[in-house]
């Protein structure tokens, strides 16, 4: 009866081990933490923007009408800059997409931008998620 008993209790913290691994495994996958980019520092006295293009184009940006750089499809650009009130353009490469505002950049902080293809099924435009860290 002993033998029985302690083979069952092994099973069982056996089993219990197993699913407790499995489910952290679970919790892990898929979590983005964005450790690539929002652990950027800015330099002193700057600010950083930074663009996460998740759209199938690549991407143009432009700061008060200067070219500041382009951002490939599913890639990730900095850009540090004085702290201020900047306008922003993102305009697809080979393409009539387009995206317009006016942005804060704020000293020692980054202003993310995650750019996504537009969920109301308008081809023109990019949605745009701004935030702040």
């Amino acid at each position: 009866m002993t033998t029985i008993w302690n083979s069952t209790r092994q099973n069982a913290l056996h089993f219990l081990f197993s699913l407790a691994g499995a489910l952290m495994i679970l919790m892990s996958a898929g979590c983005d933490s964005g450790e690539s980019y929002y652990d950027h520092v800015p330099p002193p006295g700057r600010g950083s923007l930074i663009i996460d293009n998740n759209t199938g184009d690549d991407i143009s940006v432009y700061i008060d009408g200067a070219l500041m750089t382009g951002v490939g499809d599913g890639s990730t650009e900095i850009v540090d800059l004085t702290p201020g009130f900047f306008r922003l353009v993102l305009d697809a490469d080979n393409a009539e997409r387009s995206y317009r505002a006016d942005i804060d950049i704020l000293e020692d902080r980054l202003t993310v931008l995650e750019v996504r293809s537009s969920s109301a099924n308008n081809y023109y435009d990019y949605d745009v998620i701004t935030t702040f860290y």
